[in-house]
């Protein structure tokens, strides 16, 4: 990927794309039609998110933030999703059985149920 400059290397079969992004629970159609869809990543994004410092807190102000992960996520860490959370002082929440494309996975309900009562919960 560094030589060539071309993220879709990192995923470019469907058993890839499913260890990086998805759960091991994903149906082979699923999966197969969301592969169908992907395409390379802005290479300026990897850079900056392997050798910049982020987040950047001072940036943000008087903004209510939720931060949620995933589990099995292969592309953003447990670790980095806390560490992002104690960035903006608030608690990570964790969905388990799900990786990195939440939206995508079976009980993505659950993951838009957090969102909706969490805006709820701050009148947005």
């Amino acid at each position: 990927m560094l030589l060539t400059l071309n993220s879709f290397a990192y995923i470019e079969t469907p058993k890839l794309a499913r260890e990086a992004f998805f759960s091991a629970a994903i149906p082979s159609e699923k999966l197969n039609r969301y592969f169908a869809l992907l395409q390379t990543e802005s290479y300026r994004y990897g850079w900056d998110m392997t050798f910049f410092d982020v987040p950047h807190p001072e940036r943000v102000r008087k903004v209510p933030m939720l931060v949620l992960g995933a589990r099995d996520d292969k592309v953003i860490s447990c670790n980095e999703v806390e560490e992002t959370a104690a960035a903006y002082n608030v608690q990570a929440e964790f969905f388990s059985g799900m990786a990195h494309d939440m939206m995508l996975e079976k009980d993505w309900m659950k993951v838009a149920e957090r969102i909706m009562n969490w805006l709820r919960e701050k009148r947005l």
